[in-house]
């Protein structure tokens, strides 16, 4: 039979068993890739089904054991004057090693010239090295719209294999990847389906994969994994090299980014956090709070990075028991006021 007291201990061993996942998962330590995504819809993926290849090739990656985060910033009707205009801000949002460049279809449906393309994607790669990220082209999947069945193979993919070799970066090729299969394996004739877009990934894999250690160290990369993203704190302490700014994306590269959990929390706070960044760096009063809102999560990062094993694990263990034990006296006191 079960009772309302075995209940309860049940509910208190749950939370310590979060309590203690929770700090093992944030002291482990070690590195990831960053990778960034960038295109349009091809790189966003389908409505119906939004992931694109980016998740597929994020867990080809982990799988295969090169620690990587891949972050979707794909997005859909962009041509490459949009490329332009957007990879700044991205670069911006997501401290990249690596971005992935997959645009030009656009161009064509728009009548946009190849030159003008071929200007618009030397931009991007420009762009991305003055960033210190490492850029890589693909060439553009097969398309069957606006002439596209031709000019993609015949126009448009030359120029971006002999662009990716004048700036010698790598290149994927998509094209070839996916053209045995497209017929059966498209979506609109435009769009790749999950099968192509496993096919994209794995095409990704084999150009990158080589440049990302067991530990996820990466080679050949421009390095700009700790080059930004803590918008908030920059903003409150008015500089990215300010040694509490420092210290939280210290925080992010080596406890955050190397678990599913923290990884989602950095893409969202990377999507959600600039315009609070923003309202902050222009009120002076807002930015005061925040630093003291911020002082306590500078601290437990501190004592996260800093200290050995060991007191890690006592300081774990003094703040699940104490956790428990608010818990426990929490329930024993509202039953007694039950019982009263």
């Amino acid at each position: 039979m079960v009772t309302r007291a075995m209940i309860k201990f049940s509910r208190v061993k749950f939370f310590f068993l979060i309590c203690c996942t929770t700090v093992f998962s944030l002291t482990a330590a070690a590195n990831a890739a960053n990778i960034v995504a960038f295109g349009d819809s091809t790189t966003a993926g389908d409505p119906s089904n939004i992931t694109g290849y980016a998740p597929k090739l994020e867990t080809l990656l982990n799988n295969n054991g090169k620690p990587s985060v891949v972050a979707n910033y794909g997005l859909w009707s962009e041509n490459t004057y949009g490329g332009v205009n957007r990879i700044d801000s991205v670069l911006a949002a997501f401290a990249a090693n690596f971005i992935l460049i997959m645009e030009g279809t656009n161009d064509i449906r728009g009548g946009i010239s190849v030159e003008t393309t071929k200007f618009n994607l030397q931009t991007m790669i420009s762009k991305a090295k003055t960033a210190k990220v490492t850029p890589a082209l693909s060439t553009l999947t097969p398309s069957s719209l606006s002439g596209s069945e031709t000019l993609i193979p015949q126009v448009w993919n030359p120029m971006i294999i002999a662009l990716a070799s004048s700036n010698g970066i790598k290149l994927a090729d998509n094209y070839t990847a996916t053209l045995p299969t497209w017929g059966t394996n498209n979506n609109d004739g435009i769009h790749p389906n999950a099968y192509s877009q496993q096919v994209m990934a794995d095409t990704w894999y084999a150009v990158i994969a080589p440049m990302i250690s067991s530990s996820g160290a990466v080679s050949g990369s421009g390095g700009g994994g700790n080059s930004s993203g803590c918008f908030i704190a920059t903003a409150a302490f008015g500089s990215p090299t300010e040694k509490h700014v420092t210290l939280l994306k210290e925080f992010r590269d080596t406890c955050l980014l190397t678990n599913s959990l923290g990884r989602q929390f950095v893409e969202a706070y990377y999507h959600y956090s600039p315009p609070v960044a923003e309202f902050i760096g222009q009120h002076e009063n807002v930015k005061l709070l925040v630093r003291v809102l911020l002082y306590p999560l500078i601290t437990l990062c501190y004592l996260l990075l800093k200290l050995s094993l060991p007191v890690q694990l006592a300081l774990a263990a003094f703040v699940t028991a104490t956790a428990c034990l608010v818990l426990s006296t929490f329930v024993i006191r509202r039953n007694c006021s039950r019982n009263a």
